[in-house]
């Protein structure tokens, strides 16, 4: 089968500013399925839907420590995506299996080391949309599982606080909150997501970011948690997190899952010790920046698929994927995902 390849190459790597659409290249490179994929363990697969992160803008700084590898300038970028196998040297998949990992930005992926990419087949839930499995049943819903139930420990009657409350992570754990009995506040930032939080997800206050109740984000959030603070599910940092600390409970957490003010920075997250510092001062129990595969492990994944599928199918869970079509208009919809002009989980559909 000759056809062609599109993949969304990195070009340019943007450094102290954010990113753009120049700083990608689209390409179409001929493609023989005939031809590839042929190697022992070899799997290829036709992507469906790609998952596009805020995570991803610290893959782009070449010199950069994390806890993931940089994207390779001139070659396509890659993240969570879901895909079919149409070819397979492989014993663990055939043709026709469903798969969720890392897959490359482009239209077919000729993959010769499953393992390494973390590609699992899984089969999809009737009644559940398949972009659903990189959102909420994906990275983004198992983060705001495994950070708000397992490492925020909450108890009911306590006070959530969820910044950029109406992304993909966001969202989910204001319900999850409000489903273990917690008074849920969010920021977010347009009025249309301040009254999807409330109306559509039951948030019990919320706020718009860019023009705050009293004036600045600290009085907004001192309006809406008269009794302080006991969780803030940091995903901003900057003025966001200063506020949100200097009105957290005695033995609060704040579980880190992303500081977005940062990601055009070099130092696009404050080092641990000014966490540790925070942490003492405020008398908190808990306030590092983690990650979702620390929950990896036992039984954690199995419990957040069941109870998030389950509250999927009785309607008490609500999710809101910003789903958009084409690789021609994937660089563009990251770019602007970073600004937060996504309303719900951005993701491409190939």
């Amino acid at each position: 089968m000759a056809t062609v390849n599109k993949r969304v190459i990195f070009k340019t790597e943007p450094k102290e500013r954010a990113p753009t659409q120049d700083d990608f290249e689209v390409v179409n490179v001929p493609f023989d399925l005939a031809s590839v994929g042929n190697d022992a363990g070899n799997v290829v697969t036709q992507n469906t839907f790609l998952s596009l992160d805020p995570y991803m803008r610290g893959r782009m700084r070449q010199e950069a420590k994390s806890y993931i590898p940089p994207f390779k300038l001139g070659e396509p970028f890659n993240g969570y995506a879901i895909g079919t196998v149409i070819k397979s040297s492989n014993p663990a998949f055939a043709v026709g299996d469903t798969v969720k990992g890392f897959l490359s930005w482009e239209t077919y992926s000729v993959v010769p080391n499953p393992d390494l990419i973390q590609l699992k087949v899984f089969t999809p839930t009737p009644g559940i949309p398949l972009s659903h499995y990189i959102s909420v049943l994906g990275m983004p819903g198992f983060t705001a599982y495994g950070g708000l139930i397992i490492l925020a420990q909450p108890k009911a009657g306590e006070t959530l606080f969820v910044s950029a409350a109406s992304g993909a992570v966001g969202q989910v754990v204001g319900q999850y909150g409000k489903k273990l009995g917690l008074r849920v506040v969010g920021s977010a930032g347009s009025d249309d997501k301040v009254a999807f939080l409330k109306n559509e997800l039951g948030f019990d206050e919320a706020f718009n970011y860019k023009k705050p109740p009293g004036g600045s984000i600290k009085a907004a959030l001192q309006q809406a948690c008269p009794k302080g603070i006991d969780i803030n599910f940091e995903n901003v940092g900057g003025e966001t997190y200063d506020a949100a600390l200097s009105l957290m409970n005695p033995q609060g957490r704040i579980p880190v899952c992303g500081w977005i003010s940062g990601y055009n920075s070099s130092n696009a997250f404050p080092p641990p010790e000014k966490f540790e510092a925070d942490r003492v001062k405020h008398n908190l129990s808990v306030l590092r920046f983690f990650i979702q595969v620390e929950f990896a492990k036992g039984d954690t994944p199995k419990e957040h698929r069941e109870k998030t599928e389950a509250w999927i199918l009785d309607g008490s869970l609500k999710v809101k994927d910003d789903v958009r079509e084409g690789l021609d208009n994937a660089a563009a919809y990251f770019c602007g995902m970073l600004k937060g002009e996504n309303f719900g989980k951005a993701t491409i559909k190939v």
